[in-house]
């Protein structure tokens, strides 16, 4: 399978659809939205990346508790559109989140921690617990 093809074929499907009406995101422990790792261009389009440790940890529940058996690459839909759905929907539970949460939300835009880019958004609902909102 040519994963570059399978890039540019899925933005194509996007924009033949009309684009995206809500986009649902969560957020990694590395500040992560998609899996779009440190440093994430604002302007990046699906593509394949590869995963950070943290990421493949974070993951390995779904690979038997295994972060060896996470894959060490993905594709994902880049921060830039991501950005252009109409609506972004963030989802953040737990303890674990509270810190990366603050600075997505608080700490400096930048594309150290591709989450920040929310806030370049015009509509934008951000829904955490309040474990997730301690900070």
């Amino acid at each position: 399978v040519d994963l570059d093809a399978e890039c540019v074929r899925y933005e194509a499907a996007i924009r033949a659809a009309g684009g995206l009406g809500l986009q649902l995101l969560g957020i990694g422990e590395t500040g992560h939205i998609g899996f779009n790792e440190p440093p994430s261009a604002f302007d990046s389009r699906t593509r394949v990346v590869h995963l950070d440790d943290v990421t493949r940890r974070q993951n390995s529940a779904m690979f038997c508790d295994d972060p060896e058996r996470v894959p060490e690459r993905a594709l994902t839909m880049g921060v830039g559109t991501i950005l252009e759905a109409r609506r972004l929907l963030l989802v953040a539970v737990g303890e674990g989140k509270a810190a990366i949460v603050d600075e997505a939300l608080n700490g400096p835009i930048s594309e150290a921690v591709s989450a920040t880019a929310i806030r370049l958004h015009d509509d934008v609902t951000v829904i955490l617990d309040a474990a997730a909102a301690r900070k």
